[in-house]
């Protein structure tokens, strides 16, 4: 009884330990079944892109296919052709057929400098009204450079960059002492230009400040008289009006009077043009003609 014991006690253990392995076996068999089913049908009208590379180094199936950075497919086989070529096949989802075209190109590139590679497609597309590729569609490769090629490359630039800064560098010491020179006559120029400007400016500002307090005093002057001939004209106006009409009095009777003697003449007497009144207006007498007819 003793011996039963232990193995009538370990029996329903290890079944149900089994029951768990059997139950978590066909939980993972179906998960991949489904995901199966699902890649299938995900790639069941895919298009099929082929193209030659005479180098497919980092190629090989399953690598990913995209255009403009975006996965659009994947890499279905790569097989050895007899005339050492190697014949790439990809897988193209449906749903982005019409981006590659027969123009478009495949290139081999690799993400950063220790990334995966991936073959990259450049985009040809298909208008919406016209027919899409056809299923099976040849494509060219365009072989990328080698991480050894890109540091030749590289060398080969620092040494152009090299070459141009000694040739500057030269040119530099060959031409900078004389321009040197330019620049320190040229600031010599300036200087003596600034102290003759100087000097000059010293000498002339007397004379000009003399001149300015002559026109002053000139113009102060000129004022003066002019006060003083306005009041001579205001002082001596009266007594220019009373003399000029006592001249024109004294002409008007000296014409009246030739006129009373004209008759004992053998010719007229006639009054001067300029002094002949319009027709239709009547003479006018001055003051001192009026008092002297009074």
């Amino acid at each position: 009884m003793a011996g039963g014991t232990p193995g009538g006690n370990g029996g329903p253990g290890v079944s149900r330990l089994g029951m768990l392995f059997l139950a978590g076996s066909l939980l993972l068999s179906g998960w991949v079944g489904v995901n199966l089913l699902q890649e299938r049908l995900r790639w069941r009208d895919s298009a099929v892109v082929t193209f030659r590379a005479a180098n497919a180094t980092g190629i090989w199936p399953g690598v990913n296919v995209t255009l403009s950075g975006y996965r659009i497919g994947k890499v279905e086989s790569v097989e050895l052709a007899s005339d050492g070529r190697v014949d790439v096949t990809l897988r193209i989802l449906s749903r982005h057929r019409r981006l590659v075209g027969p123009k478009s190109s495949a290139t081999a590139v690799q993400e950063g400098l220790i990334g995966d590679t991936v073959v990259a497609l450049t985009p040809d597309i298909t208008p919406p009204q016209s027919a899409l590729p056809p299923p099976e569609l040849a494509i060219g490769f365009q072989p990328s450079k080698s991480p050894a090629e890109l540091l030749s490359d590289l060398a080969e630039t620092r040494l152009q960059i090299d070459r141009t800064l000694q040739a500057i560098v030269a040119v530099v010491e060959k031409d900078l002492p004389s321009v040197a020179g330019q620049v320190d006559g040229t600031l010599k120029d300036v200087r003596r230009l600034a102290g003759t400007l100087e000097r000059e400016s010293g000498a002339t500002a007397a004379a000009t400040r003399d001149t300015l307090r002559l026109y002053q005093q000139t113009g102060r002057e000129v004022g003066t008289a002019s006060v003083q001939a306005t009041d001579v004209m205001k002082t001596t106006s009266p007594v220019l009006v009373e003399t000029l009409g006592q001249i024109r009095a004294a002409s008007a009777t000296t014409n009246r009077l030739l006129k009373a003697l004209s008759g004992t003449l053998l010719f007229d007497l006639q009054e001067p043009q300029e002094n002949a009144a319009p027709a239709g207006a009547e003479p006018e007498e001055a003051p001192g003609q009026r008092e002297a007819a009074n």
